[in-house]
């Protein structure tokens, strides 16, 4: 499945009858691997629910074949750089996107302004998330406070910022430490398997 694919076992969009949850992802390699403990917990937790994960397209080959989601949702990308016209006309385009799949709960990992705003411009019906400024606490229906220990950097590892994201929508956490959850597609262990094949 290509980086520009919009699911992992689905179209993406709206099934009836199921509850509908948006994760919006980091946008970096390394903490969206420390948020699949947080994505195994939601998926645990909600069976039957149709989970999305919104990312930026060059990391959902990392979520691919783990079946943590129903679908992955690549950020929609200006045509080109700079936060003028075509950063806007992108955020507005994952804009309706959300808003067409009707989601009921959106959780939103990154504590910028834009993810708790593409939900809240794509209608979600419960946000939630951790803020640190008056306009990122206004766009989300429910601020979840931080731990005082981690400081305003937040200080704390991925997995438990995640985890503690989780816990506040009423996912059960498990103790100890969090594992890491990864896969490799069908798809990936053929070309790795075509690779080292002698010549």
């Amino acid at each position: 499945m290509s980086p520009a694919s919009t699911s992992a076992r689905t179209s993406g969009g709206a099934v009836a009858g199921r509850r509908r949850i948006l994760v919006r992802c980091p946008n970096h390699l390394g903490d969206v691997v420390m948020a699949t403990p947080g994505l195994h917990a939601l998926r645990r937790a909600h069976p039957d629910a149709e989970i999305v994960a919104q990312l930026p397209a060059p990391l959902v080959p990392l979520l691919e074949g783990a079946g943590l989601v129903d679908a992955l949702w690549p950020l929609a990308t200006p045509t080109s750089g700079g936060l003028g016209t075509n950063a806007i006309a992108a955020l507005v385009r994952d804009a309706r996107r959300i808003a067409a799949a009707r989601f009921e709960l959106g959780i939103a990992i990154p504590e910028s302004i834009s993810s708790a705003l593409r939900m809240r411009l794509g209608r979600v019906g419960r946000i939630v998330g951790f803020a640190r400024d008056p306009l990122r606490r206004a766009l989300l229906d429910e601020v979840v406070p931080a731990d005082p220990a981690w400081g305003r950097r937040r200080l704390v590892s991925r997995e438990r910022f995640v985890l503690r994201l989780m816990e506040a929508v009423g996912v059960p956490v498990e103790a100890g430490p969090p594992r890491l959850r990864l896969a490799t597609t069908a798809a990936e262990a053929e070309r790795l398997d075509r690779a080292l094949r002698p010549r």
